[in-house]
């Protein structure tokens, strides 16, 4: 299947952030009481009060599929493309700019928290992410979306905008298996 190499320049970059039910990513929000045996973290609360969560935005480097049609792919977003996205986003003050499954936009969401993972900056519970992802963390103040959060309505994060996209050569076929087994031991 052919991988395609998200690039971010003037012209292009990440709009909004989803609240979505199905995360492309595959991860879903942190937990305060994670399953240890399973990757996946569920959703829990220690204090109905503060009403917010915290995931992954965006994997570096790690194939997301994708399908159009009979045409199946993979795209995947490299760590020097996501810091030049999530500055230009953070630039631009998309902050507020969130909305539910990518259809309906909300108010009083906010992402209040954003970190790249790096050597330097280890996040715990999130120690599994390759260097480069972009975790935040979102204030949600907006009761009818606090609420199907804890319902399991929205699970996780997804990101949505305008990109472009570079065809991987297929000689990097040994790389890309090696990324489909990180994001299938994430599964």
């Amino acid at each position: 299947m052919d991988i395609y190499k998200v690039i971010i320049d003037n012209e292009t970059g990440c709009e909004k952030v989803s609240l979505v039910t199905y995360p492309a990513v595959e991860v879903d929000f942190l937990a305060f009481d994670s399953d240890k045996d399973n990757n996946k973290m569920k959703l829990s609360f220690s204090n109905d009060e503060e009403r917010e969560v915290w995931g992954v935005a965006m994997l570096a480097d790690t194939p997301i599929y994708r399908r159009r049609g009979d045409y199946e792919y993979y795209v995947v977003f490299d760590k020097d493309n996501i810091k030049k996205m999530v500055l230009k986003y953070f630039k631009e003050q998309r902050e507020s700019q969130v909305n539910l499954q990518h259809k309906d936009d909300v108010n009083d969401v906010t992402i209040f928290e954003s970190v790249i993972t790096s050597d330097r900056v280890k996040i715990k519970d999130f120690e599994y992410v390759p260097e480069g992802s972009w975790i935040i963390g979102m204030k949600v103040e907006n009761d009818e979306v606090w609420n199907a959060i804890k319902k399991g309505e929205y699970r996780g994060f997804s990101i949505e905008g305008l990109f472009n996209f570079e065809l991987i050569p297929e000689e990097k076929e040994e790389k890309k298996d090696e990324e489909l087994d990180f994001l299938n031991k994430l599964v």
